[in-house]
């Protein structure tokens, strides 16, 4: 693969690619990150790699070791435990502050993302249904009008999704019945039973990955 041929930063492209195989396991908590192997591989050259890692860093994905180099961050129990506390707390401000918006903007989002995956559902589409699921909590976090509640919400999803354990069809389909739910209850101005709607979605998470 090699990068650079958007309009986005090299950087940035960077970011999003270790990102990814960070959160979809392809690399593991403890795994070393070479600059060399990478810069060859990724087409780049190391400056911007550095950048990345930096930024990545900055995120709590990697973290640098004296003489030794990068590596991706592990996490140890008490730490997980902290991180879902955090992340249950920062994902009921966002529905929250979605509710009191309410603006038409954010409801013509949320009518159709409603109705993308109610497609999806009817005509078994996983992989789209997949992509709802990762998008959904985005959705939330941007439309709460909060930009630093949306960085909070990105650096600390992004390490629970480490802890996450890859996810079957069955989990999928329950993820988005919870994330459907959340959404219908928030048009129709039923913000008590959106955030309890959530609550359990994310102790129900928590649970599939203690």
């Amino acid at each position: 693969m090699k990068l650079g041929d958007t309009h986005r930063t090299l950087r940035d492209e960077i970011v999003d690619e270790l990102r990814r195989r960070i959160l979809d396991g392809e690399l593991e908590p403890g795994d070393r990150l070479g600059e060399s192997a990478l810069s060859g591989e990724l087409g780049v050259s190391r400056i911007p790699l550095r950048e990345a890692f930096r930024c990545l860093e900055s995120e709590g994905l990697l973290e640098w070791l004296p003489r030794r180099g990068v590596r991706v961050v592990g996490t140890d129990t008490s730490e997980a435990e902290a991180v879902e506390e955090i992340r249950l707390a920062l994902e009921l401000i966002a529905v929250r502050f979605v509710a009191e918006r309410r603006d038409d903007g954010m409801t013509g989002e949320l009518e159709a993302f409603l109705k993308e995956g109610n497609r999806a559902t009817r005509n078994r589409d996983v992989e789209t249904l997949v992509e709802l699921n990762r998008r959904f909590h985005l959705l939330l976090a941007e439309g709460s009008g909060s930009p630093l509640l949306t960085r909070l919400l990105q650096t600390v999803r992004q390490r629970s999704d480490q802890l996450r354990v890859p996810a079957d069809e069955k989990r999928v389909r329950s993820s988005w019945r919870d994330h459907a739910a959340i959404v219908r209850h928030l048009l129709e101005g039923e913000t008590g039973e959106a955030e309890a709607r959530m609550r359990a979605h994310l102790l129900s998470h928590r649970a599939a990955v203690a």
